[in-house]
């Protein structure tokens, strides 16, 4: 394949053999989401047509919030139970696009490069029917939403692999930075930049995506503990 750097798809961005330099995004007829989803998960996935109705949920979600819920004040929510309980009652009620509730003060957190908004999609079945795997997408260099907004999250292919089969897809957000730390490009930590335990779980980012996961996994039981 006759390809530049950018993300492959097979129905959205610029001509496959020209850098797009406005997304990073290429059109190559090649259904890159599906294929990386259709092999983590096993090879039975059904792959997407062309046009697949979008019936879930795509949410915008703080990250500081999602990394740290116990610093979110549950009274200020009007919730007697727990944030995750909180957060599976909202799902189950919500449009269809829209924004999780409750936030922490921004200047509390140590984020790192994280931007303050992320992005999770629920499929339709997932917050009614069945508990679904969680899978992380992450957005390349000059990718993030502080440069693009959600056109990596929407255009990649990956919301119409998630809904034809049940999976939610998390979608992390860097944003860029001038110093402490030094990420023009808004990148994921691939060289230092935050620490030198950037590569294993130590790293600042490896740890925070981790507790985002560990709350969409409690928000999961919280959906379906009385099913």
């Amino acid at each position: 394949m006759r390809t530049t750097h950018g993300y492959i798809t097979d129905n959205f961005g610029g001509i496959c053999e020209v850098p797009d330099l406005k997304y990073f995004i290429n059109n190559c007829s090649f259904n890159l989401a599906f294929e990386v989803l259709n092999h983590i998960f096993g090879g039975n996935l059904t792959k997407p047509p062309q046009s697949v109705p979008l019936t879930g949920q795509f949410i915008t979600i703080e990250q500081p919030a999602m990394m740290n819920p116990e610093s979110i004040n549950i009274t200020d929510l009007k919730e007697t139970t727990n944030i995750f309980s909180y957060w599976a009652n909202w799902l189950k009620t919500s449009t269809n696009t829209s924004k999780f509730p409750g936030s922490i003060e921004i200047s509390s957190f140590n984020g790192s490069s994280f931007d303050k908004e992320g992005y999770v999609y629920y499929p339709t079945n997932c917050t009614k029917v069945k508990k679904c795997p969680i899978h992380v997408a992450l957005h390349g260099c000059l990718q993030g939403k502080w440069r693009i907004g959600d056109v990596f999250a929407k255009k990649t292919g990956y919301l119409e692999v998630a809904e034809l089969n049940d999976i939610i897809i998390l979608f992390p957000q860097i944003i860029a930075t001038r110093t402490d730390p030094s990420n023009k490009e808004g990148c994921w930590d691939w060289w230092g930049y935050t620490s030198s335990n950037y590569a294993n779980k130590l790293g600042p980012e490896m740890a925070g995506v981790k507790k985002m996961i560990d709350s969409l996994r409690t928000i999961n039981t919280a959906l379906h503990s009385h099913k």
